[in-house]
């Protein structure tokens, strides 16, 4: 009885390695069927019948961006396209805007839209004319825009002219811009004035136009 112990050790041994390594391929098998189902998901086409607007609202997280086009209809599991980002090491690289998905795009093809494409661009036209007031108001009434502005700037330093801007810039920042683009006018004008003209200053010449 004695002898056979070594030999009834070995058949354990043998035996629980091959328990192991059959959990192991498995395991294997199981994880390359999970891969291989996630990626046909998420490089197949849709079945959105049309183009749908999406809205990145700034800082929402991917969590909140995915669960809110699952919502929408543009993918058809928040998980999934999670995975897919972070897969893809982009989770960083989704930028806010409003973004135009076109119909039957798959997951991966709205991941390269939120990362790489061209969010839908508005524009605001300001007309000669308008006291700073009345710009303000103007931006105030704008519902593309974010914030409110309080402050009146000074009249003669907004250029009139259009704006392009993406939904859900700051209406502060559209100011500033005219502010800008006025003071670059400013200079170019005043770099090309006639030298015989009585102007001392740029503020005379803003009086004098």
């Amino acid at each position: 009885m004695k002898k056979n112990k070594p030999k009834r050790r070995r058949n354990a041994l043998i035996e629980l390695t091959n328990a192991v390594l059959t959990l192991f391929i498995l395991a294997l098998l199981a994880g390359g069927a999970a891969f291989v189902y996630f990626a046909n998901n998420f490089y197949a086409s849709s079945d959105m019948a049309q183009d749908k607007i999406f809205v990145v609202e700034r800082g929402n997280g991917l969590a909140t961006i995915s669960k809110n086009l699952e919502l929408n209809g543009i993918v058809s599991n928040s998980w999934a396209f999670q995975l897919g980002v972070r897969a893809q090491n982009k989770g960083r690289s989704i930028r806010a805007g409003e973004y135009r998905i076109a119909k039957h795009s798959s997951m991966a093809d709205v991941l390269k839209e939120l990362t790489e494409g061209t969010p839908i661009s508005y524009g605001i036209t300001i007309p000669e004319g308008l006291s700073s007031f009345e710009v303000v108001q103007r931006l105030n009434a704008d519902e593309n825009l974010q914030g409110e502005i309080v402050e009146i700037p000074q009249e003669g330093t907004l250029l009139p002219d259009t704006y392009a801007y993406e939904r859900g810039e700051a209406k502060q920042k559209i100011l500033e811009n005219m502010q800008i683009a006025f003071q670059k006018e400013l200079d170019r004008v005043w770099e090309g004035r006639d030298p015989d003209l009585p102007i001392k200053t740029k503020q005379e010449l803003v009086i004098l136009a």
